[in-house]
């Protein structure tokens, strides 16, 4: 339908649907943002546990790490459903994830539940990721338009991680103190043997974009 104004006639839909677009777009990154508070509030309740003699509280801390798990999943489908897809909506949805990450992780280590050099394994292989994102989509070969380049055994590392924390909660609050140690080192083992296949597949498809040449 067509309305006229003084400057003429003007296609009004496509205004509608811009301002429609708009409104999607604030809507996906209010859902991704969501996620500061929820990682900031996780960060308290851990801390919060030591002056409870010691005591971690799963199911709050499940509760919390659902909400975000949520966020991150429904930003990512509305971001599709409403095509609103941005280079700013894929950082921001990275950074958030690492800051729910690094700070649960920071938590349980200054609870002494968490290395240290697990928590520099994390923090390093975001920067890797975020260098040579950028450097395989900058590769004339590369042919990649997404701010990211994802790998297979990374991405399910990055799951890895975003799961560490809540993992680690529940176990305390279920398994004897020794049981729990074995079980969540030899998760931090696996995790950072994952990481380091990933870094080595990441190398490979540098080779194949020709950025690194033998």
């Amino acid at each position: 339908m067509m309305y006229k104004n003084t400057a003429g006639e003007i296609p009004v839909q496509k205004n509608i649907l811009t301002r429609k677009r708009r409104a999607a777009f604030i809507l996906v990154n209010t859902l991704t943002f969501l996620r500061v508070p929820l990682s900031a509030a996780s960060y308290i309740l851990l801390v919060s546990s030591c002056s409870a003699a010691g005591k971690l509280r799963p199911l709050l801390y499940a509760i919390l790490f659902l909400a975000v798990a949520l966020t991150d999943f429904f930003d990512g489908k509305a971001a599709r459903f409403f095509r609103v897809q941005s280079p700013f909506g894929a950082i921001a949805d990275v950074c958030c994830d690492f800051l729910y990450i690094a700070s649960s992780c920071f938590a349980l280590y200054r609870l002494h539940l968490f290395p240290l050099w697990m928590l520099a394994v994390i923090t390093l292989k975001l920067a890797e990721f975020v260098a040579t994102s950028t450097l395989a989509r900058s590769a004339p070969r590369s042919g990649k338009r997404t701010v990211f380049l994802f790998d297979f055994v990374g991405r399910y590392t990055a799951i890895g991680f975003y799961l560490l924390p809540v993992i680690i909660v529940v176990l305390h609050a279920l398994m004897p103190r020794e049981v729990f140690y074995i079980t969540v080192h030899a998760l931090f083992f696996i995790l950072a043997f994952f990481a380091a296949v990933s870094s080595a597949q990441r190398l490979a498809i540098f080779f194949n974009c020709g950025i690194i040449r033998q």
